[in-house]
């Protein structure tokens, strides 16, 4: 990604889950943690029930809304 000079981010979905040197990876490689998603039992019934997060919990509204402004302003860059 670094060669097509192009602004990139992480999102860590089902976070609390295992290793978390991804975090210190990230931050050798100066890669931004965008969004951090953790393992959550209500949102695997969400996906399970194919419904959509956002609609469910207004809370990941706001942070998928804050996640597309992150990005804009990148790309911005």
């Amino acid at each position: 990604l670094e060669q097509l000079e192009k602004p990139f981010g992480v999102v860590v979905n089902r976070t609390g889950l295992g290793d978390e040197r991804v975090y210190d990876w990230l931050e050798e490689k100066q890669i931004p943690l965008l969004m951090k998603i953790p393992f959550d039992k209500n949102i695997a019934r969400i996906y399970s029930q194919s419904r959509l997060l956002v609609r469910e919990d207004p809370s990941y509204a706001t942070r998928f809304l804050d996640l597309l402004k992150t990005i804009e302003g990148l790309c911005k860059k």
